[in-house]
């Protein structure tokens, strides 16, 4: 079966985003040849890390449009149900919005919010009950129009051994050990939040503990320069796949400030590397991490700071959270996520 995709799939390095759970979910059907992909890219979206996966169509604005903003409603109301209708094309998945068409489709909302959905042969997929819930409430979407899949640890995440460990610290952050703060899905406030949180620490544990932000860089971050604790930050913008997985393993733990993101796919990653995780506070976390996860208030950065402080000091602590997430996404993996998505998909297009 061929399925047209439409999203953000490609990190800003120009690799595969390991945290979109869109083309993650998608991967396992195509290594079993269930499915071709093909995607719907701009001209500033063509890549050719995509091609291993499928192929690209390129969707480009006519000229016509008077306001730069028409574009991007054109592309869903006019551009690509031509292309589906077109091509033939039996399905559509898309974690942008959904398209003005008859095709069957699904509409991926990894954070509820407010949707136009009218395809009476699709679904909108959520990552978490809670998600599912709070679309049915808070936005009157009826139950049958919503499947939940849960979001999975990619397998290239892993618990590293004592000496491998200290190898990163002795590589990264001259043998300190150190928080690890993965930026990629966070917003400037949120980062802001955790370096306010991090300088408490610093200010009461006047230790050698490090901050390691990955998937920003300096330019993203303004007046970084001037941050008092800066020496004690690192800062890896462009690390590809394995040096991520080592880096968040080596850490003594994950800081996950954001709160716009229900599918918290990097805080899976570091429960399977058996790293512990302080959270912010929100239900789609408390459903994922349960017990495991330590929750800091999103209004207070001193919540996040004297957590911080607390899983310093209690080292116990901090391992029995490791083992706990460890074992609790043990269950979780995208090949079980995939097949749940082959199942609806089966039943909208039969």
């Amino acid at each position: 079966m061929q399925i047209a995709v439409q999203g953000n799939l490609v990190a800003q390095q120009g690799r595969v985003a390991e945290n979109d759970f869109l083309l993650q979910v998608l991967l396992p059907l195509v290594q079993k040849q269930h499915v071709n992909l093909l995607f719907f890219v701009s001209s500033a979206e063509k890549t050719e890390v995509l091609t291993a996966y499928g192929q690209q169509q390129l969707l480009s604005p006519p000229g016509f449009l008077p306001i730069k903003n028409w574009a991007q409603q054109w592309k869903f109301s006019q551009q690509i149900p031509g292309v589906l209708k077109k091509q033939q094309i039996p399905f559509y998945i898309s974690n942008q919005q959904a398209a003005n068409s008859p095709t069957p489709q699904l509409l991926v909302v990894t954070t509820p919010q407010p949707v136009s959905f009218a395809n009476k042969n699709g679904k909108i997929i959520v990552t978490t009950q809670w998600a599912a819930t709070q679309m049915q409430q808070e936005y009157q979407v009826p139950a049958e129009k919503i499947q939940v899949i849960p979001a999975a640890p990619s397998p290239l995440f892993q618990a590293l051994q004592w000496e491998q460990s200290e190898a990163i610290k002795a590589k990264y952050t001259d043998g300190c050990e150190y928080f690890v703060l993965d930026g990629s899905l966070a917003q400037l406030s949120q980062i802001t939040y955790a370096l306010k949180a991090f300088s408490v620490f610093k200010k009461w544990q006047k230790s050698s503990m490090k901050l390691v932000i990955t998937g920003v860089d300096n330019s993203q971050l303004p007046d970084i320069e001037a941050y008092k604790f800066r020496n004690d930050l690192m800062l890896l913008p462009d690390a590809q796949i394995t040096e991520l997985t080592s880096v968040l393993a080596g850490a003594y733990a994950m800081i996950y400030p954001v709160e716009t993101d229900a599918t918290a796919i990097p805080a899976l990653h570091a429960m399977a590397s058996e790293v512990p995780v302080i959270a912010m506070d929100i239900p789609a976390h408390r459903e994922i991490g349960a017990e495991t996860f330590l929750y800091a208030d999103t209004q207070a950065f001193n919540s996040l700071g004297q957590l911080m402080i607390q899983l310093y000091k209690d080292e116990s602590l901090r391992s029995r959270l490791a083992l706990a997430g460890k074992n609790r996404v043990a269950s979780n993996s995208w090949q079980q996520s995939a097949d749940i998505l082959w199942q609806t998909i089966k039943i909208l297009t039969s």
